[in-house]
């Protein structure tokens, strides 16, 4: 017979920790919210500082020369340019409309992909973060189709994955979304085809809407199985065979080659750049800010579904981070200019889905008081421009600058976690805290930063 003390009766007679900020529960009721969410801060954005318009030669010496891809290059060109400045009444920011509303549709199809692939509450708080993240505002203000390039890559992947969960049938209206989006993207961004169709492959070999609802009702618990094991490869060939269908076929209509060379060179140029690791670091910190930490915490949570996980949890956590690893890979190869730009706009929504599904971690109590401290710490030195600069100024000091930030915030977690322990209502008030802390920052700082990175962005061009 085995004896139990007091104390291990209590702890097992103990209620489990509650989740921090119950409001998120009821955030499947939300959409009206996410809408004001996708317009609002764009808006506000372009009316506190409106871009300024070029005409259609400075917008060509400005970059559009080097945008190969056809519908790209005449988008970036802004041949409605000449009729807004005609008419001053309209406004200067008409001129940038395409992008805005492409950032739009961005910031939707990334609180979807959110609720689509984890659950309502990530879905919400990838919302929040995108849609006040300086660089994702910075979108709409663009001359150059970069948002409108990464909709329609991101079209063609989730019509996939959409096809793969229908009980029957080799065609469908999703099936039908991703080719005609996979002609946009040779088209429009075509950096990002190759990109494109390697997510592609990826979501077919993870096989995540394999069972039905994945991209249903997140409250649904009925799952069967979908399809057989032809079934998704079946679907990738027949969207690549009608993405090139209709590419050529634009090509024919057009006086071009059925396969044009210079479709083939400007979606090389997606692949044939090169990044040291410690500008790609440099470049993916500065990009992130205050998301850094959240990501930490998110990878480690995919890391532990993909251990211990099974069944359609564990094939979603491969296909984010696998979605991941392509995005960061992806902006370390491509070449500097718009094909680079198209990167970083790419791997936006794999990368915010992650730091969202940290926070909600966090929320749910899977990680404690320590990685939650020692996140915050990694977020505001990631946010401050004096702590990035110190950190990654100078080749020979890079890792010893990054050991000591980790040192000091390993050790800061440690004594918090020390203090906090079993004291519940302690450690809720230092994540509710953290939590605080790190929205109130991300969407103020998010907001603020816009006019600095809009000179920055026009002193550099």
């Amino acid at each position: 017979m085995v004896s139990v003390d007091d104390a291990r009766l209590n702890e097992m007679a103990a209620d489990p920790p509650g989740k921090l900020l119950p409001l998120l529960d009821r955030a499947s009721a939300m959409a009206p919210l996410i809408v004001l969410m996708a317009m609002l801060p764009g808006l506000v954005s372009l009316m506190a500082l409106p871009p300024e318009i070029q005409s259609g030669t400075d917008a060509q010496r400005g970059g559009a020369e080097e945008i190969l891809s056809p519908w790209g290059h005449w988008l970036a060109d802004r041949p409605w340019i000449e009729w807004t400045v005609r008419d001053a009444s309209v406004g200067t920011w008409t001129a940038v409309v395409p992008s805005y509303l492409a950032t739009v549709v961005l910031i939707w199809m990334t609180w979807h992909a959110g609720r689509g692939l984890f659950s309502a509450r990530t879905g919400f708080l990838a919302a929040v973060m995108v849609c006040s993240h300086t660089p994702v505002l910075m979108l709409g203000r663009s001359a150059e189709p970069v948002a409108l390039g990464t909709v329609v890559s991101a079209t063609t992947i989730i019509g996939l994955i959409f096809h793969l969960q229908r009980p029957r049938g080799l065609l469908s209206i999703p099936l039908g979304l991703a080719a005609i989006g996979l002609v946009a993207t040779v088209l429009m961004a075509a950096p990002l085809a190759i990109a494109t169709l390697v997510m592609m492959m990826i979501a077919v070999a993870c096989n995540p809407a394999g069972v039905v609802g994945l991209w249903g009702d997140p409250s649904g618990v009925g799952r069967t199985r979908v399809g057989g094991a032809w079934s998704g490869p079946l679907s990738l060939l027949l969207v690549v065979v009608l993405g090139a269908a209709g590419v050529m076929t634009w090509s024919a209509t057009s006086g071009r080659e059925l396969i044009d060379p210079q479709l083939w060179a400007a979606s090389c140029r997606g692949i044939r750049g090169g990044m040291e690791i410690g500008l790609l670091v440099l470049a993916l910190v500065s990009w992130l800010g205050l998301m850094a930490g959240p990501l930490l915490l998110g990878l480690g949570d995919l890391v532990l579904d993909v251990i211990r996980g099974e069944g359609s949890s564990r094939r979603t956590a491969c296909l984010v981070l696998a979605w991941t690893l392509l995005a960061m890979v992806l902006v370390g190869r491509a070449l500097p200019g718009y094909a680079r730009h198209l990167a970083e706009s790419f791997a936006m929504v794999p990368l915010i889905l992650v730091a969202a599904r940290g926070l909600v971690s966090v929320c749910d109590r899977r990680i404690g008081v320590g990685p939650t401290v020692a996140a915050t710490v990694v977020s505001c030195c990631c946010n401050s421009e004096t702590a990035v600069g110190w950190l990654f100024d100078g080749g020979t000091a890079l890792l010893g600058r990054i050991g000591l930030v980790a040192i000091a915030a390993l050790g800061l977690a440690m004594t918090v976690s020390v203090v906090s322990r079993g004291n519940e209502t302690r450690c809720r008030r230092i994540l509710t805290a953290c939590l605080a802390c790190f929205l109130a920052a991300q969407i103020i700082s998010g907001l603020l930063d816009v006019p600095v990175a809009a000179v920055q962005a026009t002193a550099a061009a």
